[in-house]
């Protein structure tokens, strides 16, 4: 259910309305199948929380996020930074981005057991989750 193109077109519309203007505070993981994503906007706080085994995989959206201070991995560092402008979700397709700023775009595909998020600068992939 929660990769149904009709339940995914639904949160990309709200997180449009939520992460417009947020800027990426850190990129992140703990475990090996899990991407943290820190964003903020003035005193205000937002993360996303990628989980993608080869079994499962899932978005989460905690109220609150400590980091661990080990085995913690920085990821796309390229992102760090960088302002939301616009989350699309791609029509008929179990996919959407988070278009930022300077041509940076964060792909999401939530194709079950074959997920993963990749990174786009100036429309050339140059970082993937999963290898």
């Amino acid at each position: 259910m929660h990769q149904n193109y009709f339940f995914l077109r639904k949160l990309a519309q709200k997180l449009q309305s939520v992460l417009l203007q947020y800027t990426l505070q850190a990129a992140f993981s703990q475990e090996k199948d899990e991407l943290v994503l820190a964003f903020y906007r003035g005193e205000q706080e937002f993360y996303l929380k990628a989980i993608q085994t080869s079994t499962f995989s899932s978005l989460q959206f905690p109220q609150t996020f400590n980091r661990a201070r080990q085995n913690s991995a920085d990821l796309f560092p390229e992102l760090v930074g960088e302002t939301v402008e616009e989350v699309h979700m791609h029509r008929h397709e179990r996919s959407f981005h988070l278009r930022f700023t300077n041509q940076k775009v964060l792909l999401f595909k939530l194709f079950g057991n074959r997920s993963n998020v990749v990174l786009f600068v100036e429309d050339a992939a140059v970082d993937l989750f999963h290898r």
